[in-house]
This record gives structure tokens, C-alpha cells and sequence, in this order.
């Protein structure tokens, strides 16, 4: 080091020359950190430029559209779960087969059914409604404040990027978007971001358990179709499931209850 700090810069004397070696050494990985999240930013907004522009908004106005995308949707889920499971399994990963079997029938048999009825039961308005806030507005909302404020990490062994100012910023944000825009009561706002959070949380302990990040690549920085859906999953199963267990509610709503 000696020689080659002489030779270089004469002026640096070894320890000079060390730290100066360290510098460069780490400007230029926070050159190539900047690169590639600038890179994996622009992927993210592509894509989800896309979801909005093909999925949300055509799903908005075409009710069939609507009710297709959330089959394929489903099904897409299905096929990406059972495939990350198959994967584990040739890997030696998964030991335990049952538990993978439980946990998809908790999350598949309601949502068949959710998909089956939402129409009757939700409508279509607010099955869309539903998509825009929260797995449009209440994940980002909650991703951002995540990354600009969080610093108390809550669910370190599900989900190590989950803050406590992440979850109370994405709420805050989640809550004005939905009553401001949708005008959807508190009550129903904060059920489907709660539930989302929930699922969220719970198919990222089936990937913990699978020991990957994504259910797939098809989505590019997004991850899978599930990836995408798990909150939305969680949110439409809560609100339907609420309204399907109390019809009361919709007698109400509609004002055909009498005093």
C-alpha cells in the first residue's frame, strides 16, 4: 500500500492513502444504489401505470371485465402459490405439507365465494371502490410513509420493512382518499385497510416459510399476481363477509327496516 499510495499520490501517506481507497470505494456504491433504485423505481411505475390503465380503470366501467379479472386474478394466485410450493418442496424447503394445504383453503374457499357473490352482495361500484382504495391508494400510501418516516419496525419476522409510522401514515392518507373521493364511511375505510394489512402480513409468512420474496416474477418489481392481490384478497373478503353475515345492513342502508 505503501508503494502504490507513493507512486499514486505522493503527498498520502499510507493511512491517507487507505481512507481515501475508502472513499471512492463507497461513493461508488452509493452511486450504484441511487442506479439501481432509480432503475427499480421506473419498473415500479410502469407497472403500475399499467395496472391502472388495463385493470382498475377498464374494470371500472365494464362490470364482465370487472368480474373476469378478478377470476383470473384468483386463479392466477392459485396456480403461483401451488407453483412456489412445488419449488420449495424439490428444494427441501417445505417439510410441512399440511400446513400448506390449511393455509390455502383459509384464503381460497372464502374468496371463491366472494368472487362468486361480490356482485350481489358488494356491487360492482364498490368492488372497484374497494381496489382503488386500498390496494391502489392504502399499499402505496403506506409503502411511502414507510419509506420517508418509518423507523419503528413492528413485524421484523413477517415483514422486516413494516413500520409503525408506515402503517399510521398509510392509514391517515387511506381514510381521506376513501371518504374525500368515495365517500365511504370511517367504519368501512378502516375494516378494509386493517384487513389488507392483515393479509399482507399473512402471505408474507407463507413466503417466510417458503423462504422466497416473490410468489413470481411476472409482474417484474411488483413481484406475482398474488404479490399484488393479497391486500385487496383480505379487504374485499372482510367488507363481503360482513355484509353477507349482516343482511341487517343493507336493510338499513336502504331504509326498509322499520322502527
Amino acid at each position: 500500500l505503501k508503494i502504490i499510495s507513493s507512486r499514486c499520490h505522493p503527498n498520502f501517506s499510507s493511512a491517507q492513502f487507505a481512507a481515501y481507497l475508502n472513499y471512492q470505494m463507497a461513493d461508488g456504491e452509493t452511486t450504484k444504489f441511487r442506479m439501481n433504485f432509480t432503475t427499480e423505481f421506473r419498473k415500479r411505475a410502469l407497472v403500475f401505470a399499467g395496472l391502472i390503465l388495463l385493470l382498475a380503470l377498464p374494470m371500472g366501467v365494464w362490470p364482465w371485465y370487472c368480474q373476469g379479472m378478478l377470476w383470473i386474478g384468483l386463479l392466477a394466485g392459485m396456480v403461483e402459490w401451488w407453483a412456489s410450493a412445488w419449488n420449495a418442496l424439490r428444494e427441501g424447503l417445505l417439510q410441512d405439507a399440511p400446513w400448506m394445504i390449511s393455509t390455502f383453503c383459509a384464503w381460497v374457499a372464502p374468496s371463491i365465494l366472494m368472487v362468486m357473490q361480490c356482485e350481489q352482495v358488494l356491487g360492482h361500484r364498490r368492488v372497484v371502490e374497494c381496489i382503488f382504495i386500498q390496494l391502489v391508494v392504502g399499499d402505496t400510501a403506506q409503502l411511502l410513509c414507510g419509506r420517508a418516516f418509518g423507523h419503528t419496525r413492528i413485524c421484523g419476522s413477517l415483514s422486516p420493512g413494516k413500520t409503525l409510522e408506515g402503517y399510521a401514515g398509510g392509514m391517515m392518507l387511506t381514510i381521506l382518499y376513501g371518504a374525500v373521493v368515495h365517500k365511504w364511511p370511517l367504519g368501512d375505510i378502516v375494516l378494509a385497510f386493517v384487513a389488507g394489512c392483515a393479509g399482507d402480513l399473512f402471505f408474507s409468512s407463507v413466503k417466510r416459510r417458503l423462504r422466497i420474496k416473490d410468489f413470481s416474477r411476472i409482474l417484474s418489481a411488483h413481484g406475482g399476481i398474488l404479490d399484488r392481490l393479497d391486500s385487496f384478497i383480505f379487504a374485499a373478503n372482510a367488507l363481503f363477509w360482513r355484509e353477507l353475515l349482516d343482511p341487517s345492513r343493507s336493510a338499513r342502508a336502504s331504509g326498509t327496516v322499520g322502527l
